[in-house]
C-alpha cells in the first residue's frame, strides 16, 4: 500500500489556498483531485506563458531547444498522465443549482486538457480522447482490423527484432496519426466524431503556418518538433505497457485486462503520475479514481488467495470464492516492483539480460512471499509473453 499512501508529485506549486478553498474544493468530482487541477494549472500558466516568449523573441534554434527541454523536462510525465485521467474522469464538477457562467467554466476547465494544453506537447486538439478512451481502450489492443490501431500483439516485442518492429510500430501507430484516426473514427465513430477529429488536426498544423509569419524558427519549436518527441515517447509508453501479452492457446490475442497489461508497483513514476503503474487495474476499471488503483490491486490480490486457499483446501473449485476475473481461461496477473514501464520496455528489448532483470523484479499477486521462488518461473513466462500473436488470416493459410 505505499503507492497508495505515497506524497503526491504531480506538480510543482499549488494554486493559493484561497483559490482552492473558494473556488476548486466546492467543485471536486473526487476529493483528492486536488493534485490533479494543481498539475493541470501548472501547465496552463507555464506552456501558453513560456511559448508566447518563444514567438515575441529573435529567431533562435538555442531558445526554441531550451523551451522544449524545459517543457518536456518538467511537464511531459506530469501532464500526459494528468490528461489521461482527466479524460476518464473529469476533475470537476458543478453543483446542480450552479450558474450558467460556473457550468461553462468548470466545462471549459474538464476539456481544456484534451483541447487546448495537449497542443503543447504536440498532440492535435480532440484527438486524445478519441485515440486513446474510444479506440485503445474500446479495442483492448485487439490486432483485428480497425479495432485499436495501435495494437502490439502481432509485432515481434523482444530483442533487435523488437526494436526494429517497434520503429515501424512508432511510424505507423503515433506519427501517422493525422490519416489513421480520422479514418477509424469514420468507421467506428461515425461522422460527427470525424468532423471532430478533422477539425482538431487542422487546426493544429493550420496554426503551424500562421505561427511561421510570426516567428518561423519558433514556430517549429512549438509545433512539429513537440508533435514528433510526444508520437514517439506515447508510442514507446503503450508499447511498453503493452509488451507482455498472455495469448490463448492457439496463439490468437486475448483482450482481458491481465493479458494485455501489468502493474509496476512501488515505482517512483507512480508518485508523478497519479499511479498509472496500476495499468492491468486501470484497463479492468477504467474509470476507477487514480488514488484507489493502489487499494484495486490489493483487493485482487486478496480475492486470488483466498479462490486458491479454497481450491487447495476442497481439493475442486466448486463452491470457491471467485477470482477477480473468470472469463476464458485464467492468466497470470504480472506485476513488478521497483520498475516503471519505460524500464520494462527496455529491459524487453535487451533479451535474456531483461528477463533475469525484471524476473528479480517479479511480485506474485497470490503470495508476494514467493517472489524469488517463482523468479525462474517469471523468465520463463516472459519469453512466453513476448511472442507476436497469430491472427486468424494467418491460421487460415
Amino acid at each position: 500500500m505505499t503507492d497508495y499512501h505515497a506524497k503526491r508529485q504531480e506538480y510543482y506549486v499549488p494554486l493559493p489556498v484561497w483559490i482552492t478553498n473558494k473556488f476548486v474544493k466546492p467543485m471536486l468530482a473526487h476529493e483528492k483531485d486536488t493534485a490533479l487541477v494543481h498539475a493541470l494549472a501548472n501547465v496552463a500558466i507555464f506552456a501558453p506563458t513560456a511559448a508566447c516568449l518563444l514567438l515575441a523573441a529573435r529567431p533562435s534554434h538555442v531558445l526554441g531547444a531550451l523551451y522544449v527541454a524545459a517543457l518536456y523536462a518538467l511537464f511531459l510525465q506530469r501532464f500526459m498522465l494528468a490528461m489521461h485521467y482527466a479524460a476518464h474522469r473529469p476533475p470537476l464538477q458543478a453543483p446542480a443549482n450552479a450558474s450558467n457562467t460556473t457550468k461553462l467554466v468548470v466545462a471549459a476547465f474538464n476539456e481544456a486538457p484534451t483541447t487546448l494544453l495537449c497542443a503543447f506537447f504536440g498532440l492535435p486538439p480532440c484527438c486524445y480522447r478519441m485515440h486513446h478512451v474510444a479506440m485503445h481502450h474500446g479495442g483492448a489492443n485487439s490486432p483485428a482490423p480497425w479495432r485499436d490501431l495501435s495494437s502490439t500483439a502481432t509485432l515481434p516485442r523482444r530483442g533487435a527484432r523488437g526494436a526494429a518492429a517497434f520503429v515501424w510500430y512508432w511510424l505507423r501507430s503515433f506519427a501517422a496519426l493525422a490519416a489513421s484516426l480520422p479514418l477509424w473514427a469514420m468507421r467506428r465513430r461515425g461522422i460527427a466524431d470525424t468532423v471532430k477529429t478533422v477539425c482538431g488536426i487542422v487546426a493544429y498544423f493550420g496554426t503551424y503556418f500562421a505561427l511561421r509569419n510570426v516567428n518561423a524558427v519558433a514556430a517549429n519549436y512549438l509545433i512539429p518538433v513537440p508533435f514528433l518527441i510526444s508520437s514517439l515517447a506515447l508510442a514507446f509508453g503503450n508499447w511498453s505497457q503493452h509488451v507482455l501479452l498472455h495469448l490463448a492457446d492457439d496463439g490468437t490475442a486475448r483482450t482481458e485486462p491481465h493479458a494485455v497489461a501489468y502493474d509496476c508497483l512501488v515505482c517512483a513514476d507512480n508518485a508523478r503520475t497519479f499511479n498509472d503503474g496500476y495499468h492491468a487495474v486501470h484497463h479492468e476499471e477504467p474509470t476507477c479514481h487514480w488514488s484507489e488503483m493502489p487499494l484495486r490491486y490489493a483487493q485482487r490480490c486478496e480475492a486470488w488467495i483466498a479462490h486458491l486457499e479454497y481450491v487447495r483446501d476442497h481439493g475442486s473449485a466448486d463452491g470457491a470464492p471467485p477470482p477477480p476475473h473468470s472469463r476464458r481461461e485464467p492468466c497470470a496477473r504480472l506485476a513488478f516492483e521497483g520498475l516503471g514501464f519505460f524500464d520494462i520496455g527496455v529491459l524487453c528489448l535487451l533479451g535474456e539480460y531483461g528477463e533475469r532483470t525484471m524476473a528479480k523484479h517479479f511480485v506474485d499477486a497470490c503470495d508476494p512471499s514467493e517472489r524469488e521462488h517463482d523468479s525462474a518461473w517469471c523468465a520463463t513466462e516472459l519469453r512466453r509473453r513476448l511472442r507476436p500473436a497469430v491472427t486468424k488470416s494467418t491460421m487460415r493459410h
